[in-house]
């Protein structure tokens, strides 16, 4: 009979962690296994993914989250090891489906140290508490892109430079290196291809038409999703202005 007491652990590392993604992958490991050696686990093997993110890339997709998915199907492991939820799932539309099918194999997902606390998806208040916390894992990337966002809006707003390379229609302004300011050769560019969206024309009809009179973006030609990318921040900068800022 297989041991149920069988256990593997995970471990992931961001491409770019910030303060609370601080632990090496060797760290990681640790803590979970002496979480292992507390409540009795035999850990048999250990997966590591270092530099991929899990809010971009499913478990299944990552490559030791692939081959720890079909190690524990073939061996019939019962128990999964982290650290913390969000080092296995920030994305909650796979964390849910990946432990629903974990739950019909009887594998169970243990947080080895989640704010100082572990937990264990093997009954009923754990499997609550584990989908809390990845609809609070999946939250917190979310409002982080919308705050970055709005702070990069409303400094292109300000014709603060905020890439390399200016965004159509403004070049770098030769008296102030950080700022932008308005070229109006692209300007004319953008103030028809408002004129033509305004007038019910698509994209791709805009681009084509862009592109048939060599009015080229830069190096580039017009493709649908550069209309798209050029009105998107041509409305922003319209409802900054709007309300005031």
């Amino acid at each position: 009979m297989k041991d149920p007491k069988e256990a593997v652990i995970y471990s992931r590392f961001s491409p770019r962690p910030d303060a609370n993604e601080s632990e090496s992958l060797n760290v990681q490991i640790e803590r979970c296994n002496a979480y292992c050696t507390m409540i009795g686990l035999h850990v048999i093997k250990v997966f590591k993914d270092p530099e991929v993110s899990a809010r971009t890339v499913d478990l299944a997709d990552r490559p030791s989250g692939a081959e720890m998915l079909d190690f524990i199907k073939a061996y019939k492991v019962k128990n999964i090891v982290v650290l913390r939820i969000d080092r296995i799932f920030r994305n909650s539309d796979d964390g849910h489906s990946t432990m629903s099918k974990l739950r019909s194999m009887g594998v169970s997902v243990h947080l080895a140290d989640q704010g100082g606390l572990s937990m264990c998806s093997d009954t009923a208040i754990g499997q609550f508490v584990l989908s809390i916390l990845l609809g609070a894992a999946a939250l917190e990337p979310a409002l982080t892109a919308e705050r970055t966002s709005k702070a990069l809006r409303y400094k292109s707003h300000r014709n603060i430079i905020v890439s390399r390379v200016p965004p159509f229609g403004y070049e770098r302004d030769p008296n102030n290196r950080g700022k932008m300011r308005p070229l109006e050769s692209e300007q004319k560019v953008i103030r028809k291809i408002v004129e033509m969206t305004n007038s019910n024309h698509d994209p791709s009809d805009i681009a084509s038409w862009l592109n048939q009179r060599g009015l080229v973006k830069r190096t580039k030609v017009w493709r649908p999703s550069l209309i798209l990318e050029v009105m998107e921040r041509y409305k922003s900068r319209q409802e900054i202005e709007s309300n005031g800022h």
